[in-house]
């Protein structure tokens, strides 16, 4: 293996499991007094898809999909472990995995149209 991809596996372990502390409030304690607890959801669920927009673009819809089946499970087995869990968490969950995937597209197109601009210009 590279090592973008074990860097791109470590990261994303780490921003999962960032967001997993998020769902059952056991980190970050005092961030709900800046935003309600299903923007911090939001947030920290599209932060699972960051390292690999950066290191491996071309991975990313596989990630994306880990990212979902990694919010469902989370929120699933949290309502085992006495931690909060509703619907509303699983949705701004899917909405921070979403839009995160949607901006990061947007922004490697309108990159990758830049430099196909400059290709023409060159010759």
């Amino acid at each position: 293996m590279t090592w973008k991809l074990l860097l791109n596996i470590t990261a994303t372990i780490l921003a999962s499991l960032a967001a997993a502390g998020v769902t059952c409030h056991f980190w970050p304690p005092s961030f709900e007094l800046f935003a309600s607890d299903k923007i911090t959801h939001a947030i920290f669920f599209g932060m699972i898809l960051l390292p690999t927009s950066f290191l491996m673009p071309g991975l990313l819809l596989p990630v994306t999909a880990f990212a979902i089946s990694l919010t469902t499970g989370i929120e699933l087995i949290a309502r085992d472990h006495f931690c909060p869990s509703d619907f509303m968490s699983w949705s701004a969950d899917l909405i921070g995995i979403t839009s995160s995937y949607c901006i990061i597209s947007i922004i490697h197109g309108v990159i990758q149209r830049n430099a196909d601009e400059q290709d023409f210009e060159i010759t």
